[in-house]
């Protein structure tokens, strides 16, 4: 018989949706669920036999996901509750939408900025809950920060303190931003010799930054597996004097978070959701010059930020003057980020995911 309190939740997603979904995990647990975690689409009767709710955590782009989509209306058919938590980091194209997945599967989007653009095509959205960061790990990040400093210098070949890294952790997605983001750097790097720039991507990205000096590439991204892999991001997140976010389109930005969540301070693109995620005390933003409509091989148009390079560099080059001339300010900025992502702790935002999953109606 299955249990009063029992949840499936199905990930077969994006590296940040796994972290998501495992952390749900926890909290779900924490609220006396039995609670199973599925890197792959279960068929009905599976979830029937030994689930009564079930949450698909995925993103909202029905060229590719209908087959979860389905899941989440026919678990709610069969009267288990269940709901479909979407990041939306473009607008589905109208070749890849039926009534079905509009009207009959409930939505939570990770996001205002998801929501909206889940109420633009009419999708059934009942709520926002943000994604969460661990807290735990974060915290247990911090304890290594000064060790994994000195190995990321080593890593520069330097050893001077005051030298300033800044660090992106970001697969090799076109909407990323990593080739504009290149050309910045070089900039950056031929006028100033006191900056690093650490880049945690896949091997596919590193020959985008062939031939830039002062770039460490760690092509790790999607390599780390098991219990102490995120704990080891982290660290890396960590040891950086700045967390830099150069996408032109996000659905949320997961590693903004956890750059907060480890006292980091973040630059980014001024766009939401990044600025729903930072505030201006401990961010500094770089406004667009102007938005582009690019379409995507998965059935999504996406908009991108499109920034001026120039500005980028002063923004950087003001990081650098920040963190090394006015240390005061530098280190508000660290207890700000730290501030803010404590309004995100998983046993914050997730139990309220949990509350929408037994009121969502099928």
């Amino acid at each position: 018989m299955v249990m009063s309190r029992s949840l499936a939740i199905v990930h077969p997603s994006p590296v940040s949706l796994n972290v998501v979904a495992n952390d749900i995990a926890k909290v779900a647990a924490s609220k006396g669920y039995k609670v199973g975690v599925f890197g792959h689409i279960l068929r009905v009767d599976q979830v029937e036999s030994d689930f009564n709710h079930a949450i698909v955590v995925s993103t909202f782009t029905p060229a590719t996901s209908k087959p979860l989509m389905l899941l989440i209306r026919d678990l709610n058919i069969k009267g288990l509750r269940s709901i479909y938590y979407a990041t939306a980091d473009g607008v589905p194209l109208p070749t890849t939408l039926s009534d079905w997945l509009l009207r009959e599967v409930p939505y939570i989007a990770n996001s205002t900025y998801s929501k909206e653009i889940m109420k633009m095509v009419g999708a059934n959205v009942i709520g926002v809950v943000p994604h969460g960061v661990d807290l735990s790990i974060s915290n247990e990040a911090i304890k290594s920060r000064e060790v994994v400093r000195k190995y990321i210098l080593r890593q520069f070949g330097v050893s001077d303190e005051n030298f300033v890294i800044f660090g992106t952790v970001s697969s090799s997605r076109p909407r990323k931003g990593l080739p504009a983001y290149s050309d910045v750097i070089r900039e950056v790097v031929e006028s100033n010799d006191k900056v690093g720039f650490y880049i945690f991507t896949e091997n596919l990205a590193k020959h985008i930054f062939y031939g830039i000096p002062s770039v460490v590439v760690d092509d790790r991204f999607g390599k780390l597996f098991g219990p102490t892999a995120r704990l080891e991001v982290m660290r890396l997140i960590s040891a950086f004097d700045f967390y830099v976010q150069p996408s032109l389109c996000e659905g949320f930005g997961l590693p903004v978070l956890e750059a907060l969540s480890v006292g980091v301070p973040v630059i980014h693109i001024d766009y939401n959701p990044l600025s729903e995620v930072t505030t201006s005390e401990c961010s500094l933003r770089l406004p667009y010059a102007v938005v582009q409509s690019v379409p995507s091989n998965d059935g999504l148009m996406y908009t991108y930020h499109i920034y001026e390079p120039s500005g980028f560099v002063e923004l950087l080059q003001y990081a650098y003057s920040l963190r090394t001339e006015d240390k005061d300010s530098y280190e508000k900025m660290r207890e700000n980020a730290i501030k803010r992502a404590s309004e995100f702790d998983i046993f914050k935002v997730y139990p309220k995911l949990l509350k929408m999953l037994t009121s969502s109606k099928s």
